[in-house]
């Protein structure tokens, strides 16, 4: 044994103690690159003895497996200069999908006063890190397929629409052929939403996307444009084809569906644009598309297939004109009051028993517009609640001149009113001021708004009740609202829709329809009004089935309030 190595010897224990005291896996080695001394937390790492490979190279640890680069351990004894390398040491620790632990080694070179040269080594365990890079680059790849696909649906989401069409409009630049935007709508999924739950609303909504790839497959970019609409890119098409093949996805979308048990079938509506002849952006086409389903949906809500014309542009302009006429008739109070009788038949006898006011208005230009148009303005504007407090101030004032007998005055009521603070207030102002008891005023709540806002409404609508205001349920047998949803609502009473009633008695799926609406108002104890009765002969089947309250044409047309 030389000198130095007797020299080591002899203060090997102190070595230990000095090593052992750092949380760091270290090692020392000899000029012959033997190893005189190791740390606990080294032995720990290459699950050896400390006994088993003092005095012993790299070879003598493991056979086969290369620790220590003696090339870097005799470069940095010979020139002092620090190296750094990573190794991978095979471990039953380490995940199966990962071939070796990942070691980070440091050498560097220390001279003690008498000149002995010694290599000292630092051991850094890279798993975590390495865990840590695997799950960054998961989450990498997450963020990226969250950016570019709907978690819901597994179609591209709205942020690639329109990247997608700048392709389609590229392509069709060099080749000079059409393309088609397709622009899909679920109607009335709000209302299935509400009545069968999110998680039913959300399975529609994927079956939905796998119909539309079935229809289209992989020859086009199908994506989710947000809530009930999806998107479809039809390259190279013709406006047939691509309306022929709209008609294909509303008839898939149109098959019954099993949710959880319930069965459903549901309608859906398409717009579509055509590039270049509706557009020649991305932005404009979507613009377009939207225009078409809007109008579509007016036409037919039903659902259809229509393709943007210049006349919804038109339609467009004159939508920007009413309002701006509708601001002023609001200011100026020409929002008129009609009023159509509600009847009553018994024993042959027909008695009034109360009246609808009905909103019309007549422009400066002397043309009448249809409330089907200018109510939803209104909404839009904002302006529904100053024109429906001129309503209401009016149907009570009409009541006032009319307590010598009992009849009531009924007056709609729109979402937007229902959601004003100041909306109860109002009605009290109206009653109080004109007069009359609460008995007397009947507010009309359509069937969709009382099911889609039913938390807003319950709290409301029991206060109106509890002034002795009775509640009507207008459209009723045209939502989707079931027992126990509308049981809790204080309605007593309900208006049968007239699209119910206009093919009656002829019509036997109507027949149907209403037979079982007539049943589930009764099971509630709702009293029934059927509305737009024309002909004798819908009366007549009518009373057959117990209804004796009516409204329309039959008794009267709606006429000017008197003043």
């Amino acid at each position: 044994m030389s000198p130095t190595d007797a020299q080591f010897v002899g203060v090997r224990t102190d070595w230990l103690h000095l090593v052992d005291a750092l949380p760091t896996p270290v090692f020392v080695k000899n000029r012959e690159q033997k190893l005189i001394a190791a740390s606990a937390s080294f032995c720990k790492l290459v699950d050896c003895a400390r006994e088993s490979i003092l005095g012993f190279q790299d070879f003598e640890i493991r056979p086969g497996d290369y620790l220590f680069d003696s090339n870097a351990e005799v470069r940095t004894l010979e020139t002092g200069e620090q190296f750094a390398y990573e190794v991978g040491l095979p471990s039953d620790e380490v995940a199966s999908e990962q071939a070796a632990k990942p070691l980070k080694i440091r050498l560097g070179r220390w001279v003690d006063p008498d000149g002995n040269k010694v290599l000292v080594g630092s051991v850094e365990d890279l798993t975590e890190l390495a865990e840590a890079n695997v799950s960054l680059k998961v989450a990498q790849r997450q963020s990226q397929l969250a950016f570019t696909f709907d978690t819901l649906t597994g179609l591209l989401n709205r942020s690639q629409i329109k990247p997608c069409i700048d392709e389609c409009i590229a392509t069709s630049e060099q080749s000079g052929l059409s393309f088609a935007v397709l622009l899909i709508s679920l109607n009335r999924f709000k209302a299935v939403n509400n009545v069968l739950g999110n998680q039913a609303g959300d399975r529609l909504l994927q079956v939905c996307a796998q119909r539309i790839h079935q229809v289209v497959r992989a020859r086009t970019d199908v994506a989710r444009s947000g809530g009930d609409e999806y998107v479809v890119l039809l390259s190279e098409t013709d406006p047939l084809s691509a309306g022929r093949t709209a008609e294909r996805i509303i008839e898939m979308i149109g098959m019954p569906i099993d949710l959880d048990g319930s069965r459903l079938e549901i309608s859906s509506s398409v717009g579509i644009a055509m590039y270049p002849r509706d557009g020649r952006s991305s932005n404009e086409l979507l613009i377009k598309a939207d225009q078409a389903l809007a109008e579509g949906k007016r036409k037919k809500p039903s659902g259809c297939v229509n393709y943007f014309e210049p006349s919804i542009g038109r339609d467009v302009e004159r939508k920007l004109a009413l309002s701006r006429d509708l601001a002023q008739a609001v200011d100026n109070d020409q929002i008129q009051t009609y009023l159509q009788p509600i009847v009553r038949h018994e024993s042959g006898q027909i008695r009034v028993i109360g009246y609808e006011s009905l909103a019309r208005w007549q422009r400066g230009s002397g043309e009448w517009v249809s409330p089907l148009e200018f109510v939803p303005l209104l909404e839009e504007s904002g302006l529904m609640i100053e024109a429906g407090e001129k309503i209401l101030n009016r149907a009570c004032g009409f009541i006032a001149t009319r307590l010598s007998d009992d009849v009531y005055v009924s007056v709609n009521v729109s979402g937007q009113q229902i959601a004003d603070e100041g909306f109860l207030d109002m009605v009290d102002r109206a009653v109080q001021t004109s007069g009359i008891p609460y008995q007397r005023l009947a507010l009309e709540v359509t069937e969709t708004l009382a099911m889609n806002d039913h938390s807003t409404c319950i709290e409301l609508l029991n206060q109106l009740t509890e002034r002795g205001i009775r509640l009507m349920i207008d459209d009723f047998g045209t939502g989707y609202s079931n027992l126990a949803r509308l049981s809790e609502l204080p309605f007593s009473v309900v208006k049968i829709d007239r699209s119910l009633i206009r093919d009656l008695p002829g019509k036997r799926s109507g027949s149907a329809i209403l037979r079982t609406v007539i049943s589930m108002a009764r099971e509630l104890e709702l009293r029934l009004v059927a509305e737009g009765i024309e002909e004798p002969a819908q009366r007549d089947y009518l009373i057959e089935l117990g209804v004796n309250t009516f409204q329309g044409y039959l008794f009267g047309k709606p006429k000017p309030m008197p003043t």
